[in-house]
């Protein structure tokens, strides 16, 4: 039985030893067939640029696809909370993240413009974080953490959030809902949050904690696209002690979802803040600024002046008449002029003529 069946293994390891000889053989063959005729390799080069500028085409439509599927972003964790969804651990992450700085720690300087010093910070889910300081002067912080809780004053003075909400208001905290302004061609982002206020009087600052979530009266996918949000909160504090001024440490990190160029994706995260900043200040110069009576007192004077300057003219052309006439004027009576356009004599001429007459007799 030993010898019977080692018969067909030798017969059959030479045959699978020479298939892969034929196998050699053609390849050589079909590589010198390519190399030989310069046409055919031209036109298979040429084939290849078409086949990769069919591949670019359907590479440029797959991306496009998913970013279209994108707007429609992966529902958070947390759905409608009844309950508390903040913990001490939430509080704690943005105070270190506020404390944190310099290049060491990952920061990188974007821009200062209008008083904002914008800082990002790369993540590894490509999102950045965004950290950036606002100053209010004359602003105490008490009133600016007034300004972006309260709904109705945010509709008022914000620009960049057309639409601000409050779909919830529960005992320690409220959900939120609001819409982020996007520039020309691109759909505006929406964002559903639950909100809590952390107040510390004796340290002196306010913390807003946001942490996203969702709604039934806000679903996401209808109306404007729903962006992600990792990380958001805002420490409000004095600044340099003067409790007339605040600083505002801005903390988060939108994923805007959707399609949208790199630039304005940029231009939104890191101009957001800038926005907002800038719209609450010329807002509290407009409603803080005070009103001058001067201005009504201005406006009547020269009404006076113009009547006086009505009434001298009248005289000037009472006086044009008179030269015009040749007429002496005696407590502003004019002298009564004859049919043959002579002048009548003044009464006291007449008297003493007469008088004269008299003499005479």
């Amino acid at each position: 039985m030993s010898e019977t069946e080692q018969k067909p293994q030798t017969e059959e390891q030479p045959q699978e030893g020479d298939a892969p000889a034929e196998a050699t053989e053609d390849q050589p063959a079909k590589e010198e067939q390519t190399e030989g005729t310069g046409e055919v390799g031209a036109d298979g080069e040429a084939a290849k640029e078409e086949g990769g500028a069919e591949q670019a085409a359907s590479a440029e439509k797959e991306e496009s696809k998913p970013a279209v599927a994108a707007q429609e972003a992966s529902p958070p964790s947390l759905e409608a909370p009844q309950e508390n969804p903040f913990s001490e651990d939430d509080l704690e992450q943005i105070l270190q993240l506020e404390a944190s700085e310099g290049e060491d720690k990952g920061w990188e300087k974007s821009k200062k413009i209008k008083g904002v010093t914008v800082f990002k910070k790369p993540e590894k889910n490509g999102v950045p974080l965004i950290k950036a300081y606002m100053e209010f002067s004359g602003i105490p912080c008490d009133k600016v953490l007034e300004f972006f809780t309260d709904a109705e004053l945010r509709k008022k003075w914000s620009r960049k959030t057309p639409n601000y909400e409050i779909l919830e208001e529960r005992d320690d905290f409220k959900i939120v809902y609001t819409v982020i302004k996007m520039p020309m061609a691109c759909d505006d982002r929406d964002i559903v949050q639950c909100m809590q206020v952390r107040s510390d009087e004796e340290q002196k600052r306010h913390v807003i904690l946001y942490k996203s979530c969702n709604h039934p009266n806000k679903p996401p996918g209808k109306g404007p696209i729903r962006a992600d949000v990792g990380i958001m909160g805002l420490v409000i504090r004095p600044k340099d002690g003067d409790e007339t001024s605040t600083k505002v440490t801005w903390l988060s990190q939108i994923g805007l979802k959707g399609w949208a160029l790199k630039m304005i994706v940029s231009r939104v995260t890191v101009g957001y803040p800038v926005s907002l900043c800038d719209d609450l200040q010329q807002y509290w110069k407009k409603t803080t600024a005070p009103k001058e009576p001067e201005k009504k007192e201005e406006n009547e004077t020269p009404k006076e002046e113009k009547t006086d300057e009505n009434a001298e003219p009248k005289q000037e052309e009472g006086k044009t008449e008179e030269a015009a006439g040749d007429a002496p004027v005696e407590n502003n009576v004019a002298a009564p002029v004859t049919a043959d356009d002579e002048d009548i004599p003044a009464a006291d001429e007449e008297e003493k003529g007469e008088e004269k007459a008299g003499e005479e007799a």
